[in-house]
């Protein structure tokens, strides 16, 4: 433990600890040897493995504590009932620690191989929920892709036949809890669905906590906005979700500890100005090209409502953002392949039509941005969070139980490959490899 380090400071590092350790099922796949159900079992027992290892690891305690309890999950989520493989959508998990009074609700980031995640949860910004239509409360619009999120969480992921808010009430009740703080945090997607179900969970608060005590609170990481404010001639005050959510912080009612790298390009979106900045964000470090603007572009028109030009104002409910390091080791991962794939190049006229080999410079700059945009959505937060050295554990520990599991575990270095190859449409792995 950290001398210096302020209680509040501690229990901040323990619960993104246990927040990032919710991504177990990242880039994890199980093949539909018999049947999807056989599949989908094998990763949820693998996702509860890692848990069960992480809460009781010596190596792991010493960075969250020792008297960690597991109240419900993790449980894996999955769309798609008729794939050839079981791939987790969403996973969430809930623990408890009887010495801290904590319950932490940790969330999940988007699989980088759910398209499900991808599709209807991070992109579907372009339709709107009212949020009273939801938790019977408040006012303003959510985005549908967060709306979707925080309904497969509440109604469709079930620990046996128990969902969430019925198993802390039936917690709360067995444990004779009289008080406590409910975090509930999450990174990427996560950063963007647990704001949103601390604020369900404070507004359905009645229904799950009886006589306890509880404090709400949320510690998002690297999320995208989720809500829509009002402008003028356009809105009424009452469709005004960001100050509503405001005011319950304001009132007490919950306490928003958010944390966002100012490299991270996630959390630009999805407002207009922020989206604007996404081309230019590395520009400093001489990646720029014509290709981010186009995509930055995509970005704004996919704001607009479904087959108009109106657009959706969203803006982040507390704008907090702390400054990144813009990492030059990074680039070493360049796949080794464009040291000789150059215009005119052997390798390149047995390869690649002359028409085409002048974007070879091109592509290199825009894999550099990818390959830097995925390191600042992902590693560069362990540094930023402080729990490197949690961190480094907690990949021992999946690590291990991945080699009893499933073969083929990724290094840091290949998830970041992976994250940046993912949203190019190329193996990056693959094509390091090539001399």
């Amino acid at each position: 433990m950290n001398k210096t380090e302020t209680a509040q400071q501690r229990k901040a590092r323990i619960i993104h600890s246990l927040s990032f350790a919710s991504n177990s099922a990242f880039g994890v796949v199980f093949p539909n040897e018999d049947t999807y159900g056989e599949s989908h079992r094998k990763l949820q027992t693998f996702v509860k493995k890692v848990s069960n290892e992480v809460l009781s690891n010596s190596n792991t305690q010493k960075y969250i504590g020792d008297d960690w309890e597991t109240v419900w999950g993790p449980v894996v989520y999955s769309h798609d009932q008729n794939s050839s493989y079981a791939v987790a959508d969403n996973t969430m998990g809930v623990y408890y620690s009887k010495t801290k009074k904590l319950f932490v609700i940790a969330i999940a980031g988007t699989n980088s191989i759910s398209s499900f995640g991808w599709m209807k949860e991070d992109f579907h910004v372009n339709k709107t929920a009212v949020w009273k239509d939801i938790s019977g409360k408040g006012m303003g619009d959510i985005s549908q892709g967060t709306a979707t999120g925080l309904d497969v969480l509440v109604h469709k992921m079930q620990d046996g036949n128990a969902d969430l808010l019925s198993t802390l009430h039936k917690f709360i009740l067995d444990k004779e809890i009289t008080s406590a703080e409910v975090a509930v945090t999450g990174h990427s997607l996560g950063g963007a669905l647990s704001p949103a179900l601390a604020l369900y969970l404070s507004d359905k608060k009645k229904e799950w906590c009886g006589n306890a005590t509880i404090q709400m609170s949320t510690y998002p990481t690297a999320g995208p906005t989720i809500g829509i404010y009002p402008t003028k001639n356009k809105f009424k005050e009452t469709n005004n979700f960001i100050k509503y959510y405001n005011d319950q912080i304001n009132n007490g009612n919950i306490i928003y500890e958010s944390v966002i790298n100012d490299l991270d390009i996630v959390p630009l979106a999805w407002n207009k100005d922020d989206i604007a900045k996404i081309p230019n964000i590395y520009k400093k470090y001489k990646i720029k090209d014509a290709s981010f603007g186009t995509m930055a572009l995509i970005a704004v028109f996919n704001t607009c409502k479904k087959g108009t030009l109106k657009q959706y104002m969203y803006k982040h409910i507390k704008a907090e953002t702390v400054s990144g390091t813009f990492n030059e080791e990074i680039e070493e991962l360049l796949p080794k392949v464009f040291k000789t794939l150059q215009p005119g190049s052997i390798l390149a006229n047995n390869y690649i039509p002359k028409p085409l080999q002048a974007y070879i410079s091109n592509l290199e700059n825009l894999i550099r941005y990818f390959l830097q945009a995925a390191y600042q959505h992902t590693t560069a937060y362990d540094k930023l969070l402080k729990i490197e050295a949690f961190m480094e554990q907690y990949y021992n520990v999946k690590k291990t139980v991945k080699a009893e599991e499933i073969e083929n575990f990724e290094t840091t270095d290949q998830k970041v490959l992976m994250l940046a190859g993912d949203a190019l449409g190329i193996n990056l792995n693959d094509l390091s490899n090539v001399n």
